[in-house]
């Protein structure tokens, strides 16, 4: 219990109990992934951001939060076709918390029941990869075209304005296409 509860101040008792439990509330929080398995499309995450424990004197400490394990991870996907790509240990992401309890939904799909009445649980979090701090920021990022890219920028897939679409490669790479391949139209080349 804190002062302001301890006082004779119904409106102020009334404030510090809701911005108590606003306190301890978690949507969501900036993560950093520990482990990714391919199979189950999970990710045991270590949150980024320490919460604040209330002690039995009314003072409180920060401490580092547990880890979120068995989250699911999320793919870019709609109409038959996903986006992947690989995580790997020390990618930075965002975890959100779902409001009520995923469980059932996650095993079986589908309208589900919450298998308990918990909200914003650290157990019901989605893995979002992507979300960069400063200190991991990508360089040279494109204004003009979207682009599946190296974080280096040396490897890309750039699709432009007007039609104009750029496959770059470093000079040591290699560009395999398995398929038969059909070209309308010019096709030009030359040897840099």
């Amino acid at each position: 219990m804190s002062q302001l509860e301890r006082a004779n101040d119904l409106e102020a008792s009334i404030k510090a109990m809701i911005r108590a439990e606003l306190l301890a509330l978690q949507t969501c929080c900036p993560v950093d992934v520990v482990t990714f398995d391919p199979i189950k499309m999970t990710a045991t995450c270590q949150p980024n951001i320490r919460v604040r424990v209330p002690l039995p004197d009314g003072t409180y400490m920060m401490v580092q939060p547990r880890l979120l394990v068995n989250v699911p991870v999320l793919f870019q996907s709609g109409g038959g076709f996903t986006t992947t790509y690989p995580i790997a240990p020390g990618d930075e992401g965002i975890c959100v918390f779902s409001s009520r309890a995923i469980d059932l939904w996650w095993r079986a799909g589908g309208l589900q029941d919450p298998i308990e009445f918990r909200i914003f649980s650290w157990d019901d979090g989605f893995l979002f990869v992507g979300p960069r701090s400063q200190v991991n920021l990508l360089t040279a990022v494109s204004t003009t075209q979207v682009q599946m890219r190296s974080d280096d920028g040396t490897t890309y897939i750039g699709i432009g304005p007007v039609g104009v679409v750029d496959i770059v490669l470093p000079s040591s790479g290699l560009l395999t296409i398995t398929g038969n391949v059909l070209i309308t139209g010019t096709l030009n080349g030359h040897t840099p």
